[in-house]
């Protein structure tokens, strides 16, 4: 097993993205929600082993690479390196345009994977 370089924090509106996503995927497939859900979250603890694989975020201004974001399964997950930590910033489908947005971290958060830190339950 490699040992995780980051721990990963989810913020809130990512959290309420991913959620939102799942909920409406849910309507018309319950069991497309739930892999769109696993594996974005699968997405997400790699990050905790190699931060660096996903491409600098094209959408914000004036980054020198602590930005990040990938698409997968229609979502685009943007995330913040910031020395040991992994911020997951939002969680949005692609058709939808980016904004700004405000980073709130929860101490609702718990350590559920090593390496990443999120109230998982949260996102059913």
């Amino acid at each position: 097993m490699v040992k995780a370089k980051y721990v990963v924090l989810w913020d809130e509106e990512a959290k309420e993205g991913l959620k939102e996503i799942c909920k409406q995927i849910k309507k018309d497939a319950p069991e497309a929600a739930k892999k769109v859900q696993r594996s974005v979250l699968a997405k997400t603890r790699e990050l905790s082993i190699k931060a660096e694989v996903y491409q600098k975020d094209g959408f914000k201004a004036s980054n020198t690479g602590a930005y990040r974001a990938f698409e997968h399964y229609s979502c685009r997950v943007t995330y913040k390196i910031e020395g040991a930590q992994i911020r997951i910033l939002s969680v949005r489908h692609v058709r939808q345009n980016p904004l700004d947005y405000q980073p709130v971290l929860k101490p609702s958060t718990h350590i559920l994977h090593p390496g990443v830190v999120c109230n998982y339950d949260q996102l059913s």
